[in-house]
């Protein structure tokens, strides 16, 4: 309850009322890839996998993409599977940022 009454608080302009404009939003955080990955998660096929030496989810990893799809935030945007040396598999979110750039992005929920 404290927290809701902080958060409105901060929403609140001099006379009292919530401004239409203040909003508190926090962007996932996001990471810049390579030029090479980002060539890749450009052209790739869904099922298509390559050999990072280094990347953000580790060195020597193996990532798969599936298909392209356009998030709710209206980028473009793909799922995919990080295997480590170890053969440890993880889920990742790599989006668009901008022609030929891609991010890997914070997943909001993560995949079943």
């Amino acid at each position: 309850m404290l927290l809701v009454l902080m958060v409105s608080g901060c929403a609140r302009e001099m006379n009292g009322w919530p401004s239409h404009a203040t909003t508190v939003t926090h962007s996932p955080t996001q990471t810049p890839l390579s030029n090479e990955l980002s060539a890749f998660f450009e052209t790739a096929a869904a099922g298509a996998s390559t050999q990072a030496t280094v990347s953000p989810w580790g060195e020597q990893v193996q990532i798969t993409t599936a298909e392209i799809y356009d998030a709710a935030s209206g980028r473009p945007c793909r799922r995919i599977t990080v295997r480590s040396p170890m053969d440890v598999p993880q889920q990742g979110l790599v989006c668009r940022s901008q022609p030929q750039q891609w991010v890997k992005v914070r997943m909001l929920v993560p995949s079943l």
